[in-house]
C-alpha cells in the first residue's frame, strides 16, 4: 500500500497581517507563520512569549505588543469650524510619525515571515468621547453625527466632516383655502360652483441651532386678494361667472372670457381687453391689442403688434407681427437682467477705484475706468430704451410704473458712479436701490402662464414667458424666443431661435442672407431635430458648433454635442 502526506496549503491556511491583526482565509485550519527575534517586539500565543516557527489557530489569542519601537512620534490636531450656525465640521490634521514594527501582508501568504522595518506610524484612534467633548466643551450640542464622528476618530489620514448639525424649523401653514375635487390653477369651472374650502391653520414645528438654541417656525400669514367674482363663504369659496380659474398665492378670481366677433386693423387704433378674450376673425394691417388674461384668434394675425398677460393661441397663421404672451412676467424678468448688468459694472468700479490713491497719483487709471464704465453703461441703455417703449404702449400700469423707477435708478447709479469724487459707500447705496427693484420684479411673476401657439409664422418676432409651439407648416425669416421650449413641427427655415431649455424642429435650414441659428442657454438643455441643413449653427450653453453637412435625427445634449468647430 502506497501513503500520501498532505501538502502545506491542504494542511495549513493562508493569513494576511493588517493594522497588527492576523485574519485567516480558511478558518477551519490553523497557520504557520515565522517570527525573528527582534528588540522592538515581543509576540505572545495566548499569554505565552513565542518566536520562531509558530502554528495557531483562528481561535487562539495572537498579541503583538511593540517595545520602545517609536523613532518620532505622530500626532494630530482638531480645529472645529461653524458654518452659518447650521453646521460644525472638525478638520482632523495627521502628522505622521516613524517606528520599528512587522510588515502588513496585504495578500493572503502561506507561511509567512514576519519582518520588522521602519514604517510611518500614525496617531492611536482618538476616543469617541473625548472628541463629544471637545464639541460640547465648544457649547455646540446640536444633533450629533455620530457615524462621522466614528470616521475622523478612527481615521489615519487628514479628515474634514460635518459632526453637529442644527434642525431646521418646519414652517406651519397658516388658515387657507383648498381647492377640493382635483381642481387645478387655469381650469374652467362654471358659475355658482363651490370650488375651494376653508382650511385651519396647520402649525410648524420647531427645530434648533447647532448650540442647541431653538429655532422657532416662520410665521406665515398671506392671504390672496379675491376677485369681484368670488363670494367667500363660511365653508369656503363660490365662483359667480363662468369662467378660468386663477388660484394663486396672491389672487384667487374667475376670470370670464369676452368673446368679438369681428376683425382689427390700425383704425381701431390699440385695443385693450382686461381678462381673457376670443375673437372669432382676425388681426391684421397694423392692428394692435394687449390684454389682461389669455388670447384665443380663431383667423391670423397679420402686420400687427399683439400683446398678453397670459397664454396666446392662434389658429391661423403669423404674419410679419410682433407677438409677446406672458408680457408683464418677460418685462419683469428683463428689469432683474438689467439690474444685474448695472450691479455687475458698479461693483467692478468700485473694486478698482478703492486701489486708485487720493493724491491723484492713479489719475489716469481711474479715469480709463470710469470711461469704459460710461461706455458700458451706455450700451446697456440702448438696450432698455426700444423694450421700454413696447412696455410704455403694451404694459400694464405696475410695470409701466415699475419700468418709470427703473429709469430713475439707473439715471441716478449712472450719474453717481461716474462722479470722479464718489466713494465706495455711495455706490453701495445705489447699488441698494437695484437689489430692491429686483425683489420688486420677482413679485411680478405671478403665475406660469405665458406659452404661445400658432399654426405657421412668417417675417414675424415671437416671444414667450413659458413656450412656443408652431403646429403647422412651420416657420420663415422669424425671430422666435421662450424662456422653457421651443417646438416647431414643419420647417424652420431662415430662423433663428433662442431657448433656454429645449427646442425639437423638423427641418431647420438657414437662409442664404442672414445668419441663422438654434441657440439653448443652459447647459442642462437639448437640441431635437429631423434635418438639419448644412451651415446651421447650433449652441448649447457654451458650446458651439457648425453643421458642415446635412444631418438627420439629431438629439443633441451636454453629453452628445459635437466639438466646437467654428
Amino acid at each position: 500500500m502506497k501513503w500520501f502526506t498532505k501538502s502545506e496549503n491542504e494542511l495549513f491556511s493562508k493569513v494576511k497581517l493588517l493594522h497588527n491583526k492576523f485574519y485567516f482565509e480558511d478558518d477551519s485550519k490553523p497557520s504557520k507563520i515565522h517570527i525573528h527575534a527582534t528588540e522592538y517586539a515581543e509576540v505572545k500565543l495566548n499569554g505565552s512569549l513565542v518566536s520562531g516557527e509558530v502554528t495557531f489557530h483562528s481561535t487562539d489569542t495572537l498579541t503583538i505588543t511593540y517595545l520602545k519601537n517609536v523613532v518620532t512620534e505622530p500626532s494630530c490636531t482638531y480645529k472645529i469650524t461653524i458654518r452659518e450656525d447650521k453646521e460644525a465640521s472638525i478638520h482632523k490634521a495627521i502628522t505622521k510619525g516613524q517606528g520599528y514594527q512587522f510588515e502588513p501582508i496585504k495578500d493572503f501568504e502561506l507561511n509567512p515571515t514576519l519582518k520588522v522595518t521602519l514604517l510611518e506610524l500614525s496617531p492611536t484612534p482618538t476616543p469617541y468621547d473625548e472628541i463629544v467633548s471637545m464639541l460640547r466643551e465648544k457649547k455646540l450640542n446640536g444633533l450629533l453625527l455620530e457615524e462621522n464622528i466614528l470616521k475622523v476618530a478612527n481615521s489615519d489620514e487628514n479628515i474634514v466632516l460635518p459632526v453637529v448639525t442644527s434642525k431646521e424649523a418646519k414652517p406651519g401653514m397658516p388658515a387657507r383655502f383648498e381647492l377640493i375635487g382635483g381642481l387645478k390653477d387655469g381650469q374652467r369651472i362654471q358659475s355658482e360652483q363651490f370650488f375651494a374650502e376653508y382650511v385651519d391653520e396647520t402649525p410648524g414645528e420647531s427645530g434648533f441651532d447647532v448650540y442647541g438654541n431653538p429655532v422657532h417656525p416662520e410665521d406665515l400669514f398671506f392671504f390672496p386678494e379675491f376677485g369681484e367674482n368670488v363670494m367667500v363663504e363660511d365653508r369656503g369659496l363660490m365662483s359667480l361667472k363662468e369662467g378660468r380659474l386663477v388660484f394663486t398665492r396672491h389672487l384667487v378670481n374667475i376670470i370670464e372670457q369676452q368673446s368679438v366677433q369681428k376683425s382689427y386693423n390700425w383704425e381701431d387704433g390699440l385695443i385693450e381687453y382686461d381678462g381673457d378674450l376670443l375673437i372669432d376673425g382676425d388681426i391684421k394691417e397694423g392692428g394692435q391689442l394687449k390684454c389682461t388674461g389669455n388670447l384665443t384668434v380663431l383667423g391670423g394675425v397679420f402686420e400687427s403688434y399683439v400683446f398678453a398677460d397670459g397664454d396666446i393661441v392662434v389658429k391661423g397663421n403669423t404674419d410679419q407681427s410682433v407677438m409677446y404672451s406672458g408680457f408683464s412676467k418677460i418685462a419683469a424678468k428683463q428689469v432683474e437682467n438689467y439690474s444685474l448688468q448695472f450691479l455687475e459694472i458698479f461693483e467692478r468700479v468700485m473694486f478698482e477705484t478703492s486701489f486708485y490713491a487720493d493724491d491723484g497719483s492713479n489719475y489716469e487709471e481711474k479715469r480709463k475706468s470710469l470711461e469704459l464704465a460710461k461706455g458700458e453703461f451706455a450700451a446697456i441703455q440702448q438696450a432698455i430704451d426700444p423694450f421700454l417703449s413696447l412696455v410704455q404702449q403694451f404694459g400694464n400700469v405696475e410695470i409701466q410704473e415699475m419700468y418709470g423707477k427703473l429709469s430713475v435708478i439707473c439715471e441716478e447709479g449712472i450719474r453717481t458712479t461716474l462722479n470722479e469724487q464718489c466713494t465706495a459707500d455711495e455706490i453701495k447705496l445705489e447699488m441698494e436701490k437695484f437689489y430692491a427693484i429686483i425683489e420688486e420684479s420677482k413679485d411680478k411673476l405671478r403665475d406660469d402662464l405665458g406659452s404661445l401657439t400658432t399654426n405657421s409664422a412668417n417675417s414675424s418676432h415671437l416671444f414667450a414667458y413659458t413656450e412656443i409651439d408652431v403646429q403647422g407648416p412651420g416657420t420663415f425669416q422669424t425671430i422666435i424666443s421662450a424662456k422653457d421650449s421651443v417646438k416647431i413641427s414643419g420647417n424652420a427655415l431662415s430662423t433663428t431661435i433662442t431657448v433656454d431649455q429645449f427646442v425639437e424642429v423638423g427641418e431647420f435650414k438657414p437662409g442664404n442672407q442672414t445668419e441663422s441659428i438654434i441657440e439653448v442657454k443652459k447647459n442642462s438643455g437639448s437640441i431635437k431635430a429631423a434635418y438639419l441643413h448644412s451651415d446651421s449653427i447650433l449652441q448649447l450653453g457654451s458650446k458651439k458648433y457648425v453643421v458642415l453637412d446635412d444631418e438627420e435625427d439629431v438629439f443633441y445634449d451636454q453629453a452628445t454635442f459635437p466639438k466646437n468647430n467654428k
